[in-house]
């Protein structure tokens, strides 16, 4: 009986364990966008699938000013869209897409951006499982 009781006591904590290591990754990853140009960006699109971010009502993005987006009740794996466009003439979208997974040690974080959106010039760097920076322009 005693080691029916150690067996199962210690399949209960592995369970535990993992389920608690497992949920606190991404939560909390930072995503900071920076807009860089000389005119405001109207944001058309903020969309995390498989998680929360927050702010989620996010109009504009103004010339030279950034904003913070936090991830909360983060899965597994998520895939993430936001969107901007100019405000002057000629409209043009600008995209900024990515991965993120909740790994064993960390959030692990793959940019899926293309270095250039429609002629805007689109800089990333990344603190190892803690946050990235988007900079437009």
């Amino acid at each position: 009986m005693s080691k029916l009781k150690t067996v199962l006591l210690s399949a209960l904590l592995v369970g535990s364990l993992s389920q608690v290591g497992f949920a606190a990754k991404c939560d909390g990853f930072e995503i900071k966008i920076k807009n860089n140009l000389p005119k405001n960006l109207r944001v058309t699109r903020i969309q995390l699938t498989g998680a929360d971010i927050q702010p989620r009502n996010v109009a504009i993005l103004e010339a030279n000013a950034e904003i913070p987006f936090i991830v909360s009740n983060s899965s597994k794996e998520m895939t993430g869209e936001i969107f901007f466009r100019t405000v002057t003439l000629p409209n043009a979208e600008i995209k900024i897409l990515f991965k993120l997974r909740n790994g064993l040690i960390r959030c692990d974080f793959d940019n899926k951006t293309d270095a250039v959106s429609n002629g805007f010039a689109i800089d990333n760097s990344s603190l190892l499982g803690q946050r990235t920076s988007y900079t437009i322009g």
